[in-house]
C-alpha cells in the first residue's frame, strides 16, 4: 500500500508541473508566485512548507541511511513523494514500535519514555 501511495505521489505531483509548463513554460517567477496568489492558495502553500521542514527535522533526527536523499526527493518531486519512501526505509530500519531519540530544551537527548506494560487478566 505505501508503495502505491509513493507512486501516486510521484506521478501526480509531476502532472502538475506538466500542465505548468505546458500553460506557463518555465518560468520560474510564476511557478513561485503564484502558490500565494490568494489566501486560500498561501495557506495551502504554508502550509506545506512548513511540513516540509518537520519531515526534514524527523528525517535527520532518524537511523535511515542516506537522510539527504529524502530532502532531495522532496525538493524534486513532493512531500507526497518523499514522506511514503522515508516510511518505507524507516519501517526496514526501525524495529516496530520503536520510538526516535527525543530531544529536550536543552538540545541534550533524552530517551524515549517507556510504556507502561498492562497487566495480564
Amino acid at each position: 500500500m505505501m508503495r502505491l501511495l509513493a507512486v501516486l505521489g510521484f506521478l501526480l505531483p509531476l502532472a502538475q508541473f506538466a500542465r505548468f509548463v505546458r500553460d506557463h513554460g518555465l518560468d520560474l517567477r510564476a511557478f513561485f508566485t503564484l502558490p500565494f496568489a490568494n489566501p486560500a492558495a498561501a495557506m495551502f502553500a504554508t502550509d506545506l512548507l512548513i511540513s516540509c521542514v518537520v519531515f526534514w527535522m524527523f528525517v535527520y533526527a532518524s537511523r535511515v541511511r542516506h537522510r539527504w536523499l529524502y530532502v532531495a526527493m522532496t525538493l524534486l518531486v513532493g512531500l507526497s513523494f518523499a514522506l511514503p519512501m522515508f516510511l518505507i526505509a524507516l519501517a526496514k530500519t526501525e524495529p516496530f514500535g520503536a520510538t526516535l531519540p527525543l530531544t529536550s530544551d536543552d538540545g541534550s537527548r533524552a530517551a524515549a519514555p517507556a510504556r507502561a506494560s498492562r497487566p495480564v487478566g
